[in-house]
């Protein structure tokens, strides 16, 4: 058993006992992943295919233009394929290769259907002509840019096996280029993906970062990595754990398209088995993220604080290793200063930490957080103020009586008429739980210095000032059942005692 066996063995026996996530935590979470899986299918279509065009754009432009009137020679290219001369069947493969390379491919289809697949892998197998080989390949990550009907095709020729043999080869190209192909198909699909972990691909892909300083295949090889890593269902990420020391080590050099890959394939290996992201932060992942973070290369920002997001959302331990790490002066510089969907980002890390303890909480309100939330709360787009609205709520939930006296003073009853303005159900419950959580504690106070309620009357007469006893009324009427029990249930417990005789209710009303 390896040490990191080992180490996953300990950490299962830790945590198998606990208990799971709260429930808000976890629907935040699934809705936020949804989003962004979205947006980053859109990022990797785009990927794929501009890896797969010349680096020089001029000379794409120009073999492009020249694919467009070679199409009507595809079946005279086919059959050269064929010719016993080495140099002819380059030259054909060369042209037909250039047929693959337009974006969005229309010629796709004609040219799967001219049965040239079986060709291209009796290619590969001939390690006498590598330069056969590469082309041969190059048509293999092209065709694998297609649909996922189009890429099935490659694997019905069987040609996963074969693709793997190249690793063997002595000419980085050839392997570099493989690692695309299987990218490419690895991104099509949790079937392909599975498929390739079987085959133990994982060996493959460790020998080869291990035996290589070229930027270039170790930037193919992490590509591969992540799309390893993503899919749902999860992949079993036991064997994707060999990987793990060798991707922490490459979160350290020097190239940021490599870093970015790698910060992604974490972001995924992060939303596992709690016991398995514990081996993984256990070997120093947190203050390794933490240090990219400061370097400020925006690229970076998503994956990591995704990355961060996940590990908070567990448990308080997990939470507490990132808050020592130093991450709250970072995440209030980039919620002031970055761009919106980064803003969102933070605003989810800074929400799952302030669902921890109390002390945790208090760690958050002492970098002074506070004003910036009040603030992004009333000015800032609509899906950074249900963040907003999720940290807030997840404060006052997790504080204590002092805590929450001292939030009164800093505003936060302003703050909570403007979470129940929000149309978003979820969010007008925990506001509703959250502004029950204050008057709670004031009227808990209250009994305990026997002052007649006079507590939780000032409290409630400083939401009726703010607005709040309107909101409450209109959630009277909302549709959602566990809405409008919430608020029938506040106004009938904190505010009718004193609701059509006040003088404050009637001024109100009469405005």
């Amino acid at each position: 058993m390896t040490n990191f066996q080992k180490k996953l063995e300990r950490r299962k026996q830790l945590y198998k006992e606990k208990e799971s996530p709260e429930k808000n935590r976890q629907s935040r979470y699934n809705n936020l992943i949804t989003i962004s899986k979205k947006k980053r299918e859109c990022l990797l279509n785009k990927k794929r295919q501009i890896r797969n065009l010349s680096e020089k754009d001029e000379e794409s432009l120009i073999i492009i233009e020249d694919s467009l009137s070679n199409i009507e020679k595809l079946p005279l290219y086919c059959k050269e394929l064929m010719n016993t001369n080495t140099e002819i069947q380059l030259q054909s493969l060369q042209q037909i290769r250039n047929l693959l390379i337009i974006p969005n491919n229309p010629f796709l289809d004609q040219i799967i259907e001219s049965d040239i697949l079986p060709q291209l892998i009796e290619f590969l197998k001939d390690f006498q002509k590598p330069k056969l080989q590469f082309e041969a390949t190059w048509c293999l990550t092209n065709i694998a840019c297609g649909t996922p009907k189009q890429t099935q095709v490659i694997l019905e020729e069987g040609a996963i096996p074969v693709l793997l043999e190249l690793f063997e080869s002595p000419y980085d190209a050839i392997i570099k280029q493989t690692l695309w192909t299987l990218g490419n198909l690895a991104n099509d699909g949790v079937t392909n993906r599975d498929l390739l972990l079987s085959l133990d691909i994982v060996k493959y892909l460790y020998n080869t970062i291990q035996n290589s300083r070229k930027k270039g295949l170790i930037n193919a090889a992490t590509w591969l990595i992540y799309n390893l890593c993503r899919g749902v269902p999860y992949p079993n990420f036991i064997l994707l754990q060999p990987l793990i020391p060798i991707l922490l080590q490459l979160l350290q050099v020097k190239y940021l398209t490599i870093v970015e890959n790698v910060c992604w394939s974490f972001s995924y290996l992060c939303n596992g088995d709690e016991s398995f992201i514990g081996v993984i932060v256990d070997l120093g992942l947190c203050p390794l993220l933490i240090d990219l973070l400061n370097t400020n290369s925006v690229n970076l920002f998503i994956p990591i604080l995704r990355c961060l997001g996940n590990i908070s959302s567990l448990n308080d331990d997990f939470t507490q290793i990132i808050i020592e790490c130093q991450v709250l002066p970072i995440l209030k510089e980039i919620i002031l200063t970055s761009k919106k969907n980064i803003r969102k980002e933070a605003c989810w890390v800074l929400s799952n930490i302030c669902a921890g303890s109390s002390l945790q909480v208090e760690k958050v309100i002492q970098n002074g957080f506070l004003p910036i939330l009040k603030k992004l709360l009333q000015n800032d787009k609509y899906k950074i103020k249900k963040q907003v609205c999720w940290t807030l709520t997840n404060m006052v939930y997790s504080s204590t009586r002092d805590q929450i006296e001292n939030l009164i003073e800093n505003g936060i009853v302003t703050s909570m008429c403007n979470v129940l303005e929000m149309d978003d159900p979820k969010i007008l419950k925990v506001g509703l739980e959250s502004v029950m959580k204050i008057l709670l504690v004031y009227e808990q106070q209250s009994l305990i210095n026997n002052n007649n309620n006079n507590n939780t009357s000032n409290i409630s007469i400083e939401f009726i000032e703010k607005g709040g006893l309107v909101l409450i009324e209109k959630l009277r009427s909302h549709d959602l059942k566990d809405v409008y029990k919430l608020a029938e249930y506040i106004m009938k417990r904190f505010f009718l005692p004193f609701d059509e005789e006040s003088f404050l209710l009637t001024n109100l009303v009469e405005k």
